[in-house]
């Protein structure tokens, strides 16, 4: 029996030392306690009026310190993000009667290194929470482990990917109903048998892969006939000028275009011009007022838009849910809504936030 005890013993004091570490008021581990809540759907999209359910908080603070961290701050669509948690939590300030300070790092480049440089440094500015945008599923894991995780820091993903569970909630759309919504838009104003061209400016990305795949699959359901996906090289306008151009001159019979983003719209406008194919379709992703203005002028047909804004608002939200010990509030993973703008419906688009959010 006493070697049995022993046994038991050693077993336990093992287990003990590669737990999750859980902090000393108890909190359930940051990474699990969304598991009993799945999946929450939202059905509409964030508006900068829009209200918040701060529920009924079991434990509160003096004060909160909240971390933003970024890539490509200068996007709407990030900035949209950023925009959504703070604005958040301006309301939350209110609900709680107590401060809540918003502390935001953005890198401008494509340096995963300089972002995992910003989480450590939030993390040192002691930030109760955070929230981040994130594009590489894989080198923010040993941060999120071993700085956020071991000391319990929920964080809320607003878009990409993650290879890891190590994070309290990802609110992000499902790529690939997008997609397949690209290609309902398209299929809208085409007959069936026309030739579409498909970009993709993230090959490497599993969320700009999913978005295009999925247009491809769907535009053949529908009856479209979509040229294989080519690869565009950058999203500037330039590249999109020069990309359509050499798929126009190789394939003269394209019909439509699609491309997983909206940052190389002017571009694909230019060639449309310099080939005399105004009448050549475009549905693209994302939201800015230059796009919405196109849609009105009917220069673009449509745009598969996604509500960055309220990744942000409901991240916050997830986070706050956490910090107040409302654990039946968090979920593991939130899809917001996903909607579809087209010529016939562009006025409803008007005061979101991504238009707001990117006037000059």
């Amino acid at each position: 029996m006493k070697r049995t005890g022993c046994f038991v013993l050693a077993v336990m004091m093992c287990a003990m030392l590669f737990m999750p570490a859980v902090a000393t008021d108890e909190k359930p581990y940051v990474n699990t306690v969304g598991d009993a809540n799945p999946l929450l759907v939202i059905e509409e999209a964030f508006k900068t009026t829009s209200p918040i359910d701060a529920g009924t908080p079991t434990t509160t603070k003096d004060s909160y310190k909240i971390g933003i961290s970024l890539r490509w701050a200068w996007h709407p669509f990030v900035a949209s993000i950023s925009k959504g948690v703070q604005d958040c939590a301006k309301k939350w300030e209110e609900a709680l009667g107590v401060p809540v300070e918003v502390i935001v790092t953005s890198c401008t480049g494509d340096s995963g290194e300089q972002q995992v440089a910003d989480l450590e440094y939030l993390h040192v500015q002691g930030v109760d929470g955070a929230v981040m945008f994130a594009n590489d599923p894989i080198i923010f894991i040993p941060t999120l482990t071993e700085l956020y995780a071991a000391s319990n820091i929920p964080m809320a993903l607003a878009d990409g990917s993650m290879d890891s569970t190590e994070y309290l909630t990802w609110v992000s759309p499902d790529y690939k109903v997008g997609g397949a919504i690209g290609a309902d838009i398209m299929a809208e104003i085409l007959p069936k048998g026309s030739k579409v061209i498909i970009y993709n400016h993230g090959p490497g990305a599993g969320i700009s892969t999913d978005r295009v795949n999925a247009f491809y699959d769907r535009a053949i359901e529908l009856g479209l006939d979509p040229y294989p996906v080519a690869i565009i090289t950058d999203q500037t306008p330039e590249v999109g000028m020069s990309t359509l151009s050499d798929s126009l001159t190789a394939y003269p019979d394209i019909a439509g275009v699609f491309m997983g983003t909206n940052t190389a719209v002017p571009g694909f406008l230019a060639a449309m011009e310099e080939f005399g194919r105004e009448d050549i379709k475009i549905v693209c992703y994302d939201l800015d007022e230059d796009t919405l203005n196109y849609v009105a002028e009917g220069k673009v047909y449509g745009s598969v838009v996604n509500d960055p804004y309220g990744e942000g608002w409901e991240g916050l939200n997830q986070v706050m849910y956490y910090l107040t010990g409302q654990y039946d509030r968090v979920y593991k993973r939130v899809l917001p809504a996903t909607r579809k703008l087209t010529v016939n419906n562009w006025q409803e688009f008007e005061d979101d936030p991504q238009v707001i959010y990117s006037r000059k």
